[in-house]
């Protein structure tokens, strides 16, 4: 097998690991934000009770006492999810480590000769989280949209002009919370394929001499978009074309190419050498021809046990898309 695709083969096992950290994080994340949501609630109803004892009618204007006592609601709801919001951004800081790590290790495995892969700084790393822009905007300027509190606000408005109930109106508010948390879903595991990419990238670029390019990976199954079906296969060079994500909850990854012996100026080795390190473009391939070609641990650690004897069986690998095998925490993906 060429260097190329074995760094294929490699990319997407890792990738599935990768999908199953994001399952982790956003199970983590979805936890505490569960709470300060869940307080956000409690605190509305007791301190609307609490207007109501002191003779105000809710369905009327707001008077001083009620800005008051809600503007506290909302200020501590407000920085629960920037608390949220700031953990999340560490972890993403230790994910972008972990990745520029992983591609240093792989690439120093799976080359024929000894060659000596450096990785970025941390500073610089870190900088994928602090500094580079995810569909148009920074990390932390999403978790800001998240904590802002004016269409919550909107929504409580909205029940008391129309004078409904207090269960009412916090119910009210509940389902507009409950969009949030699709939201956090979607950022988490969005920032997460972010960070990946452009760390994984930055070490690419930090080794210049030896990888050409880039190839991109989608996961080719019956969520899979028309942009990622599209750009699947294409190569582009470092630095230059399109990177996942290409939208919100992408699942696309990419693989590096490496120069051939030739490109790199390598001369005396052996023939078998030689022919591995071609730097030849892997044929696309789809997820499932991947994992047919895997050993059985491979299967049934991607699928679980049952799961991967129903693949081996003839299963359909669409089938298992939404199957939400155990998640993986920073430190189990580093084990991996």
């Amino acid at each position: 097998m060429s260097v190329n695709s074995s760094l294929l083969d490699k990319s997407i096992r890792h990738a599935t690991y990768l999908e199953r950290y994001k399952s982790g994080e956003v199970r983590r994340i979805l936890d505490l934000f569960e709470d300060t949501r869940t307080d956000l609630l409690s605190s509305l109803e007791k301190r609307l009770r609490r207007i109501g004892q002191y003779g105000y009618d809710t369905s009327v204007t707001h008077t001083d006492r009620i800005r008051r006592l809600l503007d506290t609601t909302f200020e501590e709801y407000r920085t629960g999810v920037t608390v949220l919001g700031r953990d999340a951004r560490e972890e993403l800081k230790e994910l972008a480590i972990t990745e520029a790590e992983w591609s240093q290790r792989v690439m120093k495995e799976t080359m024929p000769i000894e060659i000596d892969f450096t990785i970025p700084n941390r500073q610089t790393l870190h900088s994928v989280v602090t500094s580079r822009p995810m569909e148009g905007h920074l990390v932390s300027r999403y978790w800001q949209q998240l904590s802002n509190v004016d269409d919550i606000r909107k929504q409580l408005n909205i029940g008391l002009t129309r004078g409904d109930s207090i269960p009412r109106i916090v119910s009210r508010v509940r389902r507009f919370t409950d969009l949030r948390r699709r939201h956090v879903t979607a950022l988490v595991r969005t920032s997460v394929n972010h960070v990946s990419t452009h760390a994984r990238e930055m070490t690419y670029e930090e080794n210049d001499d030896v990888i050409k390019g880039v190839q991109w990976v989608s996961t080719l199954d019956r969520r899979t978009t028309i942009t990622c079906a599209d750009l699947d296969g294409r190569v582009f060079k470092i630095g230059q074309g399109e990177r996942p994500p290409a939208h919100f909850q992408c699942r696309s990854t990419t693989v590096p190419i490496t120069k051939s012996w030739r490109e790199m100026g390598l001369k005396g080795l052996p023939k078998s050498t030689r022919a591995s390190m071609d730097g030849q473009v892997p044929e696309r391939t789809t997820f499932s021809q991947w994992l047919k070609r895997q050993p059985k641990d491979v299967q049934e650690d991607v699928l679980g046990v049952g799961r991967a004897k129903m693949f081996r069986e003839g299963e359909s690998i669409s089938s298992f898309t939404d199957s939400g095998h155990r998640p993986l925490t920073l430190s189990e993906l580093k084990g991996k």
